[in-house]
């Protein structure tokens, strides 16, 4: 019998469309006559159409964020809760798109990557789903503020609120998928008021990576095979967003002050699919890229890589062994609390901050810790496949 799925990919930038599409191989592979429509914003929905996946039409109706935190941002400086503050002025309109996709396609079975605003929205309005109940996949739980903004902190307790009720009301959330390990949830509320996080019942699947670490072990081959020599190699990369371009701006500067110690050394800065190469300066030494795709490739081949504290390029280069510089962006708290602590944690301790490093400086911490030897603890990189296990469970439930 076959059955349908609606996928949402909703969070912002291009860390987690690339995991949700590892989930639905997964589901696919164990379930073939398993069918999935796509709602995602972009740049998500490009890649999504890229890998040949059906997206909803209705995606063109949706924001997820990316927009409102470029906008926000300033050097390298985004506060995440209260730009959440601003995206609720969205939640109506992804809520309607939803609302037609699940009436058109009749779907069994919704799952949604950090869909926050549709859990807002459910708890408003509990028939939007017309008998349907949803699986929620997440790699944090709670929102945290980062100053004494008596808004930013309202928020997040009402946000904190809805999300926790929800949650536990296995009526609308069949399960929680966290990805990642109990380690990674935060022991305590951020306020002795607030419930703990912790003491929900989540599922915690592991990692998902699109790729096998033990694949791209042969640095020497990995590099022959994206043309690289064997020069001293640094990638610089913002992510899925343009908040990140102050700090390949900021690499690039660095760069003439590495080879004044590293004459031979080579830098490729990418900007992704939100930082076209002709918005950053051009040097000689260095390489200015769009969206790469496979971009793991390149960081396999790196002697040290300079990043924003995104989650997945975290994890993908602790998963390849590769050291690595990487700058919080200021005043988002996932990035700052949630996956610094999370690298600390496994011995990647490279932190700097933006605001307080110059070009010297960091040209100094990349020479410094050009192809240094670095061990990590091992990752547990089945998360797709345990992901797809609990989403077939509940969609073998309908």
């Amino acid at each position: 019998m076959r059955k349908k799925l609606l996928f949402i990919s909703g969070s912002i930038g291009l860390g987690h469309v690339g995991r949700d599409i590892e989930i639905a191989r997964e589901v696919r592979a164990r379930r073939p006559h398993t069918d999935i429509v796509w709602i995602a914003d972009e740049p998500a929905r490009s890649v999504l159409r890229a890998a040949g996946e059906n997206v909803a039409p209705e995606s063109t109706k949706v924001s997820f964020g990316t927009e409102r935190v470029e906008r926000s941002s300033r050097d390298l400086r985004a506060n995440m809760t209260m730009i959440g503050v601003d995206m609720m002025q969205d939640a109506d309109a992804n809520a309607a798109a939803c609302r037609e996709v699940i009436r058109r396609e009749e779907v069994d079975l919704v799952i949604g990557d950090e869909t926050f605003d549709l859990l807002d929205a459910i708890s408003r309005d509990r028939p939007m789903l017309r008998g349907r109940r949803m699986v929620l996949i997440t790699d944090f739980l709670g929102f945290e503020p980062v100053s004494e903004n008596p808004l930013e902190r309202t928020y997040a307790r009402y946000a904190n609120a809805v999300w926790y009720r929800m949650m536990k009301d296995r009526d609308i959330v069949a399960k929680c998928l966290f990805v990642g390990v109990p380690e990674d949830v935060p022991k305590d509320g951020w306020s002795a008021s607030m419930p703990a996080f912790k003491d929900l019942k989540v599922d915690h699947v592991g990692y998902v990576l699109p790729f096998k670490p033990e694949d791209l072990r042969d640095k020497a081959r990995v590099r022959t095979s994206l043309g690289y020599g064997e020069e001293p190699l640094i990638v610089c990369t913002a992510g899925g967003t343009s908040v990140g371009r102050p700090l390949l701006q900021l690499c690039i500067q660095a760069y003439p002050f590495v080879r004044e110690r590293l004459p031979d050394a080579r830098m490729v800065v990418v900007g992704g699919p939100r930082i076209q190469p002709g918005e950053l300066e051009v040097m000689e030494g260095v390489t200015v890229k769009g969206y790469v795709p496979e971009l793991y490739r390149h960081l396999a081949a790196c002697d040290i890589a300079v990043i924003t504290a995104g989650a997945t390029t975290s994890l993908e280069l602790i998963a390849l062994g590769r050291p690595f510089i990487y700058f919080p962006v200021e005043a988002h708290f996932e990035q700052s609390v949630h996956v610094s602590n999370a690298n600390m944690r496994r011995g990647a301790d490279l932190r700097m901050t933006f605001s307080q490093t110059d070009p010297r400086a960091l040209a100094d911490a990349i020479v410094e810790n050009m192809g240094r030897k670095v061990v990590y603890p091992p990752l547990p990189l089945d998360g797709a496949r345990k992901a797809a296990e609990h989403i077939i469970e509940v969609l073998d439930g309908t």
